[in-house]
Order: structure tokens, then C-alpha cells, then sequence
């Protein structure tokens, strides 16, 4: 914080800088599962000191022991930024982040980093005992103070980091997969499936002398997008509860994919595949929100099965 001097008065404001939102992800090994971790913290809204329920600072004052604190009535707005921390590397500003990490999984984080921050600015001073004495307030005890005041869209952006470093990538299962070679086949509709996904939602209160605001982040899985690999496939999209749906040998669901060309061709014998989970956002703004996307690569080898003639002679 930094003081301002202004006559007898003295004035105390609250230095504006990035709020930082540290977002830590880990993520182990493809079959040993993964993890992600998040925190905030949404600094800035503290009350002046002395301002508290029980406290008076003009307690033992000599004939000036009444607290008065009280709003001026004067406001100011700012703007103010997000800070993202992936990876001990703040990034501040509007920004698109992508993160990868280890296991082939990771999250896309979309977030518009600056938004408005408004101020109350509140006095507080020694009142006089006597409601006649000449003076009503012990001279240079007056302190004004800038107070950052709660609101939804001061609050909301931090939570949006918070939910979003927690977006779950997906866990994909193959029912129709060779089970001895643990290969898919050409030309054949192969179905695929996630496993059940959380929905994420973060809640704040935040409350001081300026106002008591409770703001609130969900994200909900809405669609799955498969890229396939091969040359020339097309990704594939199917909503997140068909990727759910019971598997049914004889009927290809909704989401199911037929590979044209066998892996052979690809480097390592294997395509590079990519499953995507798609969330809405919302939040109790009422700002609309871009979709969260979170993702995980994985090899999948392909197989043409081959028919073989057999020549018999009596």
C-alpha cells in the first residue's frame, strides 16, 4: 500500500495490481490415471484497520474515545487484471491458455483476464465524548481509505481460472477392440466410450464494509469430439451423454468412428488419436462465457483383416 498525504487528512489506498491465480495440473503416466489441482485466492478486499465489529482505536483517546467510521459517499472504478500462474510463469491479459501436460492429456483455458473493479472510499475518526464540546472529532485523527467493493464481475474471473484447471480430460474405453491385440479393425464402425465425468462448480462469499456478494462458476460436460489420426479422417462429434450410452454390438452408436486405412501406414504402426471433452460455462454473471475443452492423445493401432482363399481338392 502507499500513502497519500492531503492537508490534515490521511489518505490510504489500496495499490492496484494483477490479481495472480496459481494453477497448478499434474498428470501421471496413461495407465496410472491422472490428476489435476487448483487454488485462488482473491486478495484485495480486506476492511481498513480498526473498522472491525469490536474494535475502537480511540479507545484511551482523552475525550475523544466515539469510533466513527463511516462511507464519504465517493466511489472510483479501475480496471484490473487476472494474472495466471501455469508453471511459475505469470501470464497477465486477455488469452486463450493452453495447457499440456504429461500422458498426453491436458486443458484449454479461454478467459477475458480484465474487468472492472469499483471503490468505496471510507473515513474513519476519533468522535468527541461531549455531543456540545467545540470540537466534533479529535483533530488529525481522520483516515480515508479506499475500499475494493465485492462484485460479481470482480470475482468471477478468478473463479473461471479455478474451474478451469480442474476440467477433467476424458478416459476412453473401445467395446468393439480386438481384446488379444488390443487393435481396432478397418472398415468396420468402431464404437468408443468415456467414463462418467464430474460436474465442476466453485462457489465464493466474499464480504466487507462495501457489500456481501457470493458469485459461482459450473462447468458441465456437454460433447465429445474424436480426431482419428489417419489421412484424410474427419473428426467425429457426438454429445456426452451418447458417449455414455450402453454399448450394443449390433448397432454402432452415435459415437463410433470407421477407419478407412490401417495404421501400418503411420509412423511407429500406430495413429495418433485425440478425444476432447467439450463444457459449457456458466456463471451467476451474466456474461456468456466461451466453452472450457479439456483432451487426451492416445495410439491406436488399426487393423485390415485380410481374406484369405483356401483352395481345397478332393
Amino acid at each position: 500500500m502507499f500513502e497519500l498525504r492531503l492537508g490534515i487528512a490521511t489518505v490510504v489506498a489500496i495499490a492496484l495490481g494483477a490479481t495472480v491465480v496459481p494453477i497448478t495440473a499434474s498428470a501421471k503416466d496413461e495407465w496410472g490415471g491422472d490428476s489435476f489441482s487448483a487454488t485462488v485466492e482473491l486478495p484485495g478486499y480486506e476492511n481498513p484497520p480498526g473498522t472491525g465489529k469490536y474494535e475502537n482505536p480511540c479507545a484511551g483517546h482523552t475525550d475523544f474515545t466515539v469510533r466513527i467510521s463511516e462511507a464519504t459517499g465517493v466511489i472510483k472504478n479501475d480496471e484490473g487484471s487476472l494474472g495466471v500462474d501455469l508453471g511459475g510463469e505469470v501470464t497477465e491479459g486477455d488469452g486463450n491458455y493452453v495447457v499440456a501436460w504429461g500422458g498426453g492429456v491436458g486443458w484449454e483455458l479461454p478467459l477475458a483476464n480484465t474487468f472492472n473493479i469499483e471503490f468505496i472510499e471510507w473515513r474513519t475518526a476519533c468522535g468527541a465524548d461531549d455531543p456540545d464540546a467545540p470540537l466534533d472529532e479529535e483533530p488529525k485523527s481522520e483516515k480515508r481509505y479506499w475500499i475494493r467493493k465485492p462484485t460479481q464481475g470482480s470475482i468471477v474471473p478468478g473463479l473461471l481460472a479455478l474451474v478451469n484447471g480442474q476440467l477433467t480430460p476424458p478416459t476412453v474405453t473401445w467395446p468393439d477392440k480386438d481384446p488379444e491385440h488390443n487393435w481396432l479393425y478397418v472398415n468396420a464402425a468402431m464404437d468408443f466410450r468415456v467414463d462418467p465425468i464430474d460436474q465442476i462448480r466453485e462457489t465464493k462469499t466474499i464480504s466487507n464494509l462495501a457489500d456481501t456478494v457470493t458469485a459461482w462458476v459450473q462447468a458441465d460436460p456437454v460433447s465429445v469430439v474424436f480426431e482419428p489420426g489417419e489421412p484424410g479422417g474427419k473428426f467425429l462429434e457426438c454429445g456426452y451423454q451418447a458417449a455414455l450410452a450402453p454399448y450394443v454390438q449390433s448397432t454402432p452408436g452415435r459415437c463410433s468412428y470407421k477407419y478407412k486405412n490401417s495404421s501400418s501406414i503411420a509412423p511407429n504402426n500406430v495413429f495418433n488419436t485425440t478425444t476432447s471433452v467439450f463444457w459449457t460455462v456458466t456463471t451467476s454473471s451474466a456474461e456468456p462465457r466461451p466453452p472450457g475443452r479439456s483432451w487426451r492423445r492416445t495410439n491406436i493401432p488399426v487393423a485390415e483383416i485380410q481374406a484369405i482363399e483356401v483352395l481345397t481338392t478332393d
